[in-house]
């Protein structure tokens, strides 16, 4: 939930089904609701709420405060290999998306073993482009559909940059080998 004046704002955010409102420059948010027929104990052990309250300036868009909104709904979870060693820092490190209003929702190993799959899709109902780098080297990079049939051919920029026009609300699958 975002409330905003132009100039600044701040956002409601929980992971949960909660109900949220706004009535004037107040923001509710109710935690529990829980039914007394037929058990009037239902939900009386200890519950854990998460919730986030974030300030920021500008919109909700140029603020880039959704991105903070996806980082609470939906965390990033660790990856560990089957050695044990957990590879789950490496993401922020070898993979950087730059796009006004572009959200990166996946990465995984391709079906056929032989590359990686990101999916993103922009946020905001606006046009743009979208850059990925990358700490490896590129050998070929694919727009492909989501059972990951190639579409078309993306060009490479120093063999670590990809460079793609995005549409309003597009979900945009790429293949990267």
């Amino acid at each position: 939930m975002y409330l905003e004046d132009g100039k600044h704002g701040i956002e409601l955010i929980s992971p949960f089904k909660h109900g949220i409102s706004v009535r004037g420059s107040n923001i509710g948010l109710s935690l529990i609701k829980t039914p007394i027929i037929p058990d009037p104990l239902s939900d009386s052990d200890c519950i854990t709420i998460n919730y986030s309250i974030i300030p920021y300036k500008g919109g909700w868009i140029s603020s880039k405060a959704y991105i903070e909104a996806y980082k609470v709904v939906n965390p990033l979870y660790w990856i560990i290999n089957y050695s044990g060693e957990n590879l789950g820092y490496l993401i922020d490190k070898l993979i950087d998306i730059d796009g006004d209003s572009v959200v990166l929702t996946m990465i995984k190993k391709a079906e056929n073993g032989e590359g990686i799959v990101l999916r993103l899709y922009d946020i905001s109902g606006s046009s743009g482009e979208l850059t990925i780098r990358t700490e490896f080297p590129i050998n070929k990079a694919y727009r492909v559909n989501i059972l990951e049939e190639k579409i078309a051919e993306l060009s490479i920029e120093n063999q670590s940059t990809i460079k793609y026009r995005y549409r309003p609300y597009e979900i945009v699958t790429i293949y990267i080998e």
